[in-house]
């Protein structure tokens, strides 16, 4: 079948493949979300890896812990990835198939009013996707005798109003395009509930591009892959009126026989290692278990997304940096449709990625496929670090994550460059001698200050106390004024003078000096 692709690695569908409409279901069934699961649901009445319940009398509530149903667990509302759609109520603005039209036929006519509320009335149907299986169940006016059979067709177009994509439905009462325009590879699930039976047969075919291929039953034996039943009790509105979930009128009651419900392996509907997508689906009802009989009523289609292609993500990292600079991630995504929801980066220390360094970035929201930035993080410390990105996957689309170690997912951070410059001080000291040709060895004392103007002026650079003369002589200790090696600085000397002698006064240059490095 054109439209399928070969998965070259199988290892991608070990998270559970959800299947989502667009339109018809809301969200998709993945790890993390709160529902029952194989290991806790006990029930009987489930498909082999499956938790949702087909119960031999068909209901919608939750009958045993841990399993699911089409309400959720408290029975008030339709489970969260629930969607259902009601038909058109009988009456003249019911559309149905007219004019003798069956199932090979391509483009099926469609006609107003000509279904009374009888056995083929349909009322509603609704789709439910988990992990890998799909949840179909269809709800009838009124308690058939005879038979009548339910088929679900999965196209791969969408009818959107155009010659392109939509069947020629036209006649004089009803719109040219309604019905989408078949594929080779669309698929039609049939129900067959034969003369009034109560364990539906559940057959699926293929349309080759002219008519729908033969049938195969994928329900029945030891190990089936589709289980159906219908309700042989009547159905309480106050289990299904919740049903909203979509619907614009709840279910309201159900008669025996009104209300029908599947549960379909992946594997049945896409082949096993294959991936397709369908882009419309809608009900149909049939009187008849000839195959070849006309169709009656049905519920238009819908636009639906349902994939079991896993999202394809891929991510590319700074390469090198140096500490100081910035690092980010920046995620590749590419799937079917337009991808939405968040993805998610983490950065790790170590190569196991069980170090996560907390960098602060938040999820960045996906709006269709192409490349996502985490936003930048700078790190404070060399080495190496690895980056994983999460997609968290939406309604449509698989969640997708990238491995740890993957290619392009390291960034090299080196230390950072250094350099070092240096500015040659000194500080700078003085000494004086006082000396006299007579009255003995002076005495007193002598005030040093320094300068930055020739002849000791300008601004005062140092000016410690006095210091008194031992032996004719007095000096400087300046550890705390530092002064250029290239700065030429004045110092003004005084003596006090004593009782046999004059005072006395300089003003002297401290010469530039010259710092020897070697």
């Amino acid at each position: 079948m054109g439209w399928f692709n070969t998965l070259m690695e199988r290892r991608l569908f070990t998270r559970g493949v959800p299947l989502a409409i667009l339109v018809l279901i809301v969200g998709a069934i993945a790890g993390g979300v709160a529902f029952g699961t194989t290991a806790t649901c006990t029930n009987t009445a489930t498909l082999s890896g499956s938790a949702f319940e087909i119960d031999t009398s068909a209901n919608l509530k939750v009958n045993t812990t841990n399993c699911i149903d089409w309400l959720n667990d408290a029975g008030t509302a339709m489970r969260s990835g629930v969607q259902a759609k009601n038909d058109t109520p009988s009456g003249a603005n019911d559309e149905s198939f007219g004019q003798g039209t069956s199932e090979d036929n391509p483009a099926p006519t469609v006609v107003t009013g000509s279904i009374p509320p009888n056995k083929s009335d349909l009322k509603a149907f609704g789709v439910f996707t988990e992990q890998q299986f799909l949840e179909l169940f269809w709800s009838r006016v009124q308690n058939p005798s005879g038979t009548t059979n339910m088929d679900f067709e999965l196209n791969q177009k969408f009818c959107d109003g155009t010659a392109t994509n939509c069947a020629n439905n036209g006649t004089a009462k009803a719109p040219l395009y309604v019905t989408p325009k078949r594929t080779a590879g669309d698929k039609l699930i049939t129900y067959d509930l034969s003369k009034g039976g109560t364990v539906p047969t559940i057959s699926i075919r293929t349309w080759t591009g002219a008519q729908w291929g033969s049938a195969t039953v994928i329900s029945g034996g030891s190990n089936p892959d589709a289980l159906g039943s219908v309700n042989t009790t009547t159905i309480p509105a106050s289990e299904t009126d919740g049903a909203t979930g979509g619907l614009t009128t709840a279910l309201g009651s159900q008669d025996p026989y009104t209300f029908g419900e599947a549960a379909i392996n992946f594997d049945a509907i896409f082949g096993t290692g294959s991936c397709g997508t369908f882009g419309s689906a809608y009900l149909k009802s049939r009187s008849s278990d000839s195959f070849t009989a006309e169709i009656k009523d049905f519920v238009p289609p819908e636009r639906v997304n349902i994939s079991n292609c896993p999202s394809g993500l891929t991510t590319t990292a700074t390469a090198s940096a140096t500490v100081g600079d910035p690092i980010s991630d920046t995620a590749h995504l590419s799937s079917t449709g337009t991808p939405t929801g968040t993805i998610t980066f983490h950065l790790y220390s170590d190569a196991n990625c069980t170090n996560e360094v907390n960098t602060g970035l938040q999820p960045v929201t996906v709006n269709g496929n192409g490349d996502y930035n985490s936003g930048n993080y700078t790190p404070t410390a060399p080495g190496t670090y690895y980056w994983t990105a999460s997609y968290s996957g939406d309604a449509t689309h698989d969640p997708a994550s990238t491995a740890c170690g993957d290619a392009n997912e390291s960034s090299v951070v080196s230390k950072a460059a250094a350099s070092i410059t240096s500015s040659q001080s000194f500080y700078p000291n003085d000494s004086a001698t006082v000396s006299a040709n007579a009255g003995g060895t002076p005495t007193g004392s002598v005030k040093f200050t320094l300068y930055d103007g020739a002849g000791c002026t300008g601004n005062v650079l140092y000016d410690p106390a006095a210091v008194n003369l031992s032996g004719g002589t007095a000096s400087t200790n300046n550890t705390s004024v530092a002064v250029s090696s290239s700065k030429t600085v004045y110092w003004k000397v005084e003596y006090s003078g004593d009782t046999s002698h004059n005072a006395a006064s300089s003003c002297v240059e401290n010469t530039q000096l010259t710092i020897n490095n070697g």
